[in-house]
């Protein structure tokens, strides 16, 4: 649990409280009760106060426990209920697998059919992994999980870092994955079976993937470095935001690229007659739009990087 401001008697339950001690003081003077002279009655009185003080704050104390304890299975039981709807999808997508799996190895699908669900059978993996550490998280905490670069450790432990760590491994995932579509599809180029524009799609996936994992990686080093050296958070901020638009502004880059092979792959059509005007506006649209948010974001990364930027997953 984290540190939590002390607790305080209520200031009325403090005058109350020595009303009533002294109230029971002077009813024993006055029923002729022998008590000793000098200094011990207020000794008494004080120790009286102190003992219901210190029962007073062992109350709220323990309140404040229950209020905790609540607070902590409310979101362990959101967490739980999220995980429980994450096991029911894996199990149908794994099922699902199983049976692609055997049409594969009769013929009836190829190896690059099973990629897509294999691919999202490691988010979801990947998923459950990071819920798993939520819950770690809430039953030491008793807090919603913080995954925040400035997020402070609980009870020694960087569940930020761990978080970041399953998503490097699942970005990773993914870049091997779109290289070795890209390669395929290269292959497929070289004996005819694919064009230019496919190509190009899937190198544009790979490389989308590989930028994803790099901010990843960026994400890391600044979360120990805050750790380390205890870097602003504002600074922190402003250096995720420009690698951000960095990034951003390549991958616009490559879309931009991808947008004109596809535009010349249209007009070529059209001229052999094969497909219409409206295709090629679309085409032509596309390219436009794609040149407009490069040259928005361009301008974008030459301002000042702000302070504000989500640096959640």
């Amino acid at each position: 649990m984290t540190d939590a401001t002390p607790i305080q008697p209520d200031p009325d339950f403090r005058a109350h409280l020595e009303w009533e001690v002294t109230r029971a003081a002077r009813r024993e003077a006055t029923l002729g009760v022998r008590r000793p002279t000098g200094k011990v009655p207020r000794f008494r009185v004080g120790a009286l106060i102190a003992a219901c003080l210190a029962l007073g704050v062992a109350g709220n104390f323990a309140a404040a426990q229950v209020r905790d304890g609540g607070r902590r299975d409310s979101l362990l039981d959101s967490v739980h209920a999220d995980s429980a709807l994450l096991m029911l999808r894996r199990e149908i997508l794994a099922t699902q697998l199983q049976q692609l799996e055997r049409q594969r190895q009769v013929g009836l699908v190829d190896s690059a059919t099973l990629a897509e669900p294999q691919a999202e059978l490691r988010a979801i993996d990947t998923r459950i992994a990071r819920q798993n550490l939520d819950a770690q998280e809430i039953r030491l905490a008793a807090m919603p999980p913080r995954n925040d670069l400035t997020a402070p450790l609980v009870h020694g432990r960087d569940f930020v870092q761990e978080r970041i760590q399953l998503d490097l491994i699942e970005e990773q995932q993914r870049v091997t994955a779109a290289e070795a579509a890209a390669n395929a599809v290269g292959r497929q180029v070289n004996v005819g079976m694919a064009s230019a524009l496919a190509l190009a799609e899937a190198q544009e996936a790979f490389m989308l993937a590989e930028s994803t994992l790099k901010l990843g990686a960026d994400r890391l080093a600044l979360r120990k470095e805050f750790l380390e050296r205890h870097t602003p958070a504002d600074q922190l901020a402003s250096r995720l935001a420009v690698a951000q638009r960095q990034v951003d502004v390549e991958n616009a880059a490559l879309a931009v690229g991808v947008a004109q092979k596809r535009l010349d792959t249209v007009q070529r059509l059209h001229a052999a007659g094969a497909t219409g005007d409206l295709e090629v506006l679309r085409a032509q649209l596309e390219l436009k739009e794609r040149e407009v948010e490069i040259q928005r974001l361009i301008a974008q990364a030459k301002r000042p990087a702000g302070v504000v930027v989500d640096t959640t997953r």
